[in-house]
């Protein structure tokens, strides 16, 4: 309802609506296509995929940007274009696990039983992305809508950063929950989703605490009221970014794909039931909130859920507890810093320990602190 009326306020030509349906299918099967090389163990084509399709963004943009055509006109076009090509290099690169003769039915079947019972979760996870922008568009108003669009491009730095770690951790996990026994499985998701969320969200605090300035540099004052959301949208990124894949590895081993449509079904329900009675009330913070909590229903139920199909045994209090003290901190640093930066700084130094303290138990320092010196001292050529 919310993106007719939008599309239909903003003069969105129908079209346009059609490419960004069209751009949703081809992401979704993009999306299979890595799928496939993670359950065969094939690191390096996933990460190819992925890297393509960020250059195939990337050139979409600066073509819109260096031919000045009319923006509205051409945006989708471009997007679908780009979308479109790295469907079909994804198609290219896969074609000799699929097209041989021997396994053919093997592999395309091994495909559509994995992949298939996604496709809704990808519709899903589209639908929260956007609809806390077209209901701000819908009940509030485009200088709203605007705001809130700054506020959600600055915590898209967290993405940025999640993205390239999770390239490397996604292909790791994948191939071991499948090769590594399950105790050693266990241990490894322990210590690398504990470090994950100390990492990220101590980042995601100075990300909170440099936003003014992010602000002042990159929008007009009209838009400093972008602040107020940062904090949640942080803490969303962090958890669907990559907590969501650590809470649902027990789905990826069990094969079960339907399962995680499922939750992304229940998480899309309660995010479109927040946004709808938030944003009406509190404005865009409204949304940021609706935001935070979906994202945090969606990794409890995926937790849950996996857990069930696929146990592994690692330390969930340790984890959900770093989650809590992660939103603790990105709300309560955000609310200091329009105030005091100075007390937003000694605050956020305060959060940062404690949850190194969480995160890190003690005979893991002398662990770190020897795997680093290893490591500089090969990259040193020192014996």
């Amino acid at each position: 309802y919310y993106l007719g009326q939008s599309a239909l306020a903003m003069n969105v030509p129908f079209i346009a609506v059609v490419y960004v349906g069209m751009a949703s299918y081809f992401q979704t099967l993009i999306d299979r296509v890595k799928d496939y090389f993670r359950t065969i163990h094939r690191p390096f084509m996933y990460i190819f995929i992925q890297v393509f399709w960020a250059f195939a963004r990337l050139a979409a943009i600066l073509a819109l940007w260096f031919l000045s055509v009319d923006i509205l006109d051409k945006y989708f076009q471009f997007l679908i274009v780009s979308v479109v090509v790295t469907c079909l290099v994804s198609f290219f690169v896969v074609r000799k696990n699929f097209l041989a003769p021997d396994n053919l039915k093997e592999k395309w079947g091994r495909l559509l039983k994995f992949g298939a019972p996604l496709v809704p979760a990808g519709l899903a996870t589209y639908v929260m992305q956007t609809c806390d922008r077209w209901m701000i568009a819908g009940q509030l108003d485009g200088e709203a809508l605007g705001i809130y669009a700054i506020g959600a491009k600055i915590s898209l730095l967290m993405t940025a950063a999640i993205g390239v770690v999770m390239l490397s951790v996604k292909p790791l996990l994948s191939r071991r929950i499948h090769e590594a026994s399950n105790e050693v499985v266990s241990r490894l998701i322990d210590f690398m989703f504990r470090f994950y969320l100390l990492v990220f969200f101590s980042v995601g605090v100075f990300l909170v605490i440099v936003s003014p300035w992010l602000l002042h540099i990159l929008a007009p004052p009209e838009y400093q009221g972008a602040i107020v959301c940062v904090g949640f949208l942080v803490f969303a990124n962090v958890l669907l970014g990559g907590a969501m894949f650590f809470t649902s590895l027990g789905q990826w081993k069990s094969e079960k794909t339907w399962t995680y449509s499922l939750t992304s079904f229940f998480a899309m329900v309660l995010n479109i039931i927040l946004n709808y009675r938030f944003i009406s009330e509190y404005g865009i913070i409204g949304a940021a909130v609706a935001t935070a909590l979906s994202a945090l229903f969606f990794v409890i139920l995926n937790y849950n859920l996996s857990q069930k199909l696929h146990r592994y045994d690692y330390h969930a209090i340790s984890l959900f507890s770093l989650i809590f003290v992660g939103l603790v901190s990105v709300v309560l640093v955000n609310d200091a810093v329009i105030n005091d930066i100075y007390f937003a700084l000694g605050l956020s130094i305060v959060f940062v320990f404690a949850m190194m303290l969480i995160a890190v138990r003690p005979g893991e320092y002398v662990h770190i602190a020897t795997t680093i010196r290893r490591y500089l001292a090969k990259g040193m050529n020192v014996k």
